[in-house]
């Protein structure tokens, strides 16, 4: 009899985490989380961005496939990956919270790195944006993200000058 009431237990913890996992897959992530995390990204960036698909794996993590952020003000692609998955640790704290990211997988991405002019470049507006000194009135973070590791495989760059007299291009591959 208690070897039958564990074997309920099991299944019914079973049971649960598969419809939780269908449910979050089916409505959750693609619905809401997607259109979330793309407005987001959208104001963080200032540049359009398209996430193609968006789910959760138990054994992989969260799964993001066909990821474009947009040249400003273009239609070009600046950056752009087929899949994305990583991992996510939360551990909660009173002032505060941590946040872990045990792996990155990046496969096939792809950047287009532009020069346009004497120190400026297609993305310096973003990094001039996450370099910008803090308001005196900005609260400090209440969140700390650590990344343990990055893995690319299949990356691709492309280099454009078109700042300078001689505009050329080249194309890295297998990065």
């Amino acid at each position: 009899m208690k070897k039958y009431r564990i074997f309920l237990i099991i299944a019914g913890i079973i049971f649960f985490i598969t419809t939780l996992t269908i449910y979050l897959n089916r409505v959750v992530f693609p619905v809401q989380i997607k259109k979330l995390v793309t407005a987001q990204a959208e104001t963080f960036l200032k540049r359009k961005v398209e996430i193609g698909d968006l789910r959760f794996s138990w054994m992989r993590g969260f799964l993001v496939n066909k990821i474009k952020v947009y040249q400003k003000d273009s239609d070009q692609v600046l950056l752009q990956a087929e899949n994305l998955n990583f991992g996510l640790i939360i551990i909660p704290g009173f002032k505060q919270q941590n946040i872990t990211i045990p792996f990155i997988h990046v496969e096939s991405p792809s950047i287009q790195v532009i020069h346009t002019g004497e120190n400026t470049w297609n993305f310096s507006d973003i990094l001039t944006s996450l370099t910008a000194p803090p308001k005196t009135d900005d609260k400090p973070s209440p969140f700390t993200v650590v990344v343990a590791g990055i893995d690319i495989s299949n990356g691709k760059a492309r280099l454009a000058d078109t700042a300078t007299a001689r505009h050329w291009t080249a194309l890295l591959a297998d990065l």
